[in-house]
């Protein structure tokens, strides 16, 4: 079974529904792989390992590259 807990209690004004970013970017900041891996005591290679297969993926610079070909800019996903 896939499952995680995350300890919000020091989190002031979260509501039911609320969206969270767990890895990456959110709007105002980014959390990295090396840093959860810090957090657990491991390394980063650990923490990518432990993303189980039904997680999708997400690889930007393929991303990046089909949508610049198709679209024909190189700005579509710069942010």
């Amino acid at each position: 079974m896939d499952q995680a807990m995350i300890d919000i209690t020091d989190i002031p004004n979260v509501q039911t529904g609320d969206m969270i970013t767990i890895l990456g970017h959110n709007h105002s900041s980014f959390q990295s792989i090396d840093a959860i891996a810090g957090l657990m005591g491991t390394i980063n290679y650990e923490v990518v390992c432990l993303i189980r297969k039904r997680v999708p993926r997400v690889y930007p610079e393929v991303l990046e590259k089909a949508c610049c070909k198709f679209w024909n800019t190189s700005k579509v996903l710069k942010s």
